[in-house]
């Protein structure tokens, strides 16, 4: 038995690749069950917004690019070192969509995870999403309209109540956007969050709302 357990140390420290490590711990691993137990497991985020065109003031649409990454720990995936794949196929991952996204055709998505020891995983996707925002018809109803205008994305898990996923904050400085964009006169102003429960008929969800503020480049 001693010698056994010999093998399996040298052969796990010297002749496993990280993702050999990977395999063994999603033996018997279940990606329908969220990791947490039986506290609700925390999520954060971070964004970095790559550019806002298409407006259509009439009909209050415009589309976004961005990066959208989630933050959790999963206990289950405590890997040795750094693990990075292409994809999270097999893995638990938060059911995030947005609520005021104009439905499309589903579009191929970029993305990675990338798992640390203790379980804690990133899982960064490059998002282009339709987004329907009021202001902007406001702003076309009045052609003589200068100043702020804001554009919330609202984002929220699809089926798990907060009792089984909760929002956090990851620190100052996770929500940027490219400073040099602009549409037109249109430029990005400001880009921010806030975090709320959201109380519906069927329970009470965490939602997270990016702010995207735009104005005008002669303001």
């Amino acid at each position: 038995l001693s010698i056994q357990v010999l093998f399996m140390f040298v052969g796990a420290s010297y002749g496993m690749s990280q993702f050999d490590e990977l395999d063994v711990l999603l033996k018997g691993y279940d990606s329908r069950l969220r990791p947490g137990g039986d506290s609700p497991v925390n999520v954060s985020f971070s964004a970095y917004v790559l550019s806002a065109d298409n407006f259509n003031f009439e009909k209050g649409e415009f589309t976004v690019m961005l990066y959208f990454r989630q933050f959790w720990n999963d206990e289950r995936l405590d890997v040795k070192q750094e693990t990075v794949l292409r994809s999270p196929e097999g893995l638990w991952t938060p059911d995030m969509f947005v609520v005021n996204e104009k439905k499309q055709p589903p579009l191929e998505i970029d993305n990675f995870v990338r798992i640390r020891p203790g379980g804690e995983v990133l899982w960064s996707q490059r998002w282009v999403k339709v987004i329907k925002c009021y202001n902007l018809m406001v702003r076309f109803s009045n052609p003589d309209f200068k100043g702020e205008t804001m554009c919330d994305i609202d984002i929220e898990s699809y089926g798990h109540k907060s009792d089984d996923i909760s929002f956090g904050e990851r620190g100052e400085d996770e929500f940027k956007y490219e400073a040099n964009f602009q549409y037109g006169k249109l430029k990005i102003n400001k880009f921010d969050h806030r975090i709320f429960v959201s109380e519906l008929e069927s329970g009470s969800y965490s939602r997270l709302v990016l702010e995207l503020t735009l104005t005008d480049d002669e303001v």
